[in-house]
């Protein structure tokens, strides 16, 4: 078993079980994939099986989601092309102040947003919180514990933390949904979480191990903020480099965390704090889903237009990549 831990998962599972029958049984042992969960932030219960989740895992880190009303849109930055479509039980609330997750499982959570049909600008802001299943069945979930535009969100050892947004001022609040397990989802309930030490929104937040790092604040450009996910307390992260408004992201890089915004990338090293700033060629677009990084390509979809942005972080390059097909985009008007 120790040997197998060296190896990386996907050459035990493609290649373990040809050696012979004794090395495949040993390759589906329960505890070895346990270890590989781990790894991903995965949580797992006594009754299901560690194999399984991790194909789904790592299946599900490949892909950008698009919705359009009762249609949802798979775009594979493994393939860089679009894939697929899944027709949904019934139409969904999602607007570009949504935050839209793609969970580890498999599902899809939306979280906020706006309803521009509603005229007036505090009950427009949505506290609704709802699970699309991997069979396309939309199951609405309790609501929020806030109303929240353009919150972040991100899943971490299978709990899904929320950030921050906007009702009328940006917000400090957050809260947090225990994702396991997943069949009695609609049953749980948000649980609240202490406020952030600065009021953020549009921020798309990036893990490493056990802690969460929020880029930028709204009102000041300089204000990092890191969160642990086993104390549940925040640290102000000073880099000295500033970020501008509107939406930034932030993904984890060879080890350092990397913040981009639309012309600007800002990568700092989360124990040294040793900090550069480059301009990007062009502008990289981004929503409320979290970017998605495979090797060195970082890809984003942008929910108001349906097109897919790539910038290659090796040598800080736009990259022309496949798109959604015309049919699918769609354009969002704010309204008021």
């Amino acid at each position: 078993m120790e040997v197998f831990k060296l190896l990386q998962p996907r050459d035990v599972l493609t290649a373990c079980e040809l050696v012979s029958s004794l090395w495949g049984k040993a390759a589906a042992h329960e505890e070895l994939w346990h270890c590989f969960d781990e790894d991903l932030g995965l949580g797992y219960t006594s009754t299901a099986d560690p194999k399984a989740a991790y194909r789904t895992a790592a299946h599900c880190q490949h892909y950008l989601i698009y919705l359009k009303s009762n249609v949802l849109y798979y775009y594979s930055c493994l393939r860089e092309t679009f894939i697929g479509s899944l027709s949904l039980s019934s139409p969904v609330e999602i607007s570009t102040a949504t935050a839209i997750v793609l969970l580890r499982e498999g599902s899809v959570l939306l979280c906020g947003g706006m309803d521009y049909t509603i005229e007036d600008r505090t009950e427009r802001i949505m506290d609704s919180c709802t699970r699309i299943e991997v069979n396309g069945t939309v199951q609405p979930l309790h609501s929020m514990l806030s109303r929240r535009a353009f919150p972040a969100a991100i899943e971490v050892k299978s709990t899904l933390y929320l950030f921050c947004g906007f009702l009328l001022t940006t917000l400090s609040t957050c809260e947090k949904l225990c994702l396991l397990p997943i069949n009695t989802l609609a049953t749980r309930l948000w649980q609240p979480l202490p406020n952030t030490l600065s009021p953020r929104q549009a921020c798309n937040p990036c893990a490493l191990h056990s802690y969460i790092y929020l880029c930028g604040r709204w009102n000041s450009e300089q204000t990092y903020e890191r969160f642990d996910t086993v104390t549940e307390t925040f640290t102000v992260i000073d880099v000295g480099q500033a970020v501008g408004r509107g939406v930034r992201s932030s993904v984890i890089y060879k080890g350092q965390v990397v913040v981009v915004e639309a012309t600007k990338l800002v990568q700092f090293t989360p124990e040294t704090r040793q900090t550069t700033t480059q301009s990007l060629p062009g502008v990289f677009a981004q929503s409320a889903m979290n970017p998605v990084l495979k090797g060195d390509r970082l890809y984003s979809l942008d929910q108001s237009s349906g097109y897919v942005y790539c910038l290659s972080l090796g040598v800080l390059k736009s990259v022309a990549v496949g798109q959604l097909p015309a049919i699918c985009r769609f354009r969002h008007y704010a309204q008021g």
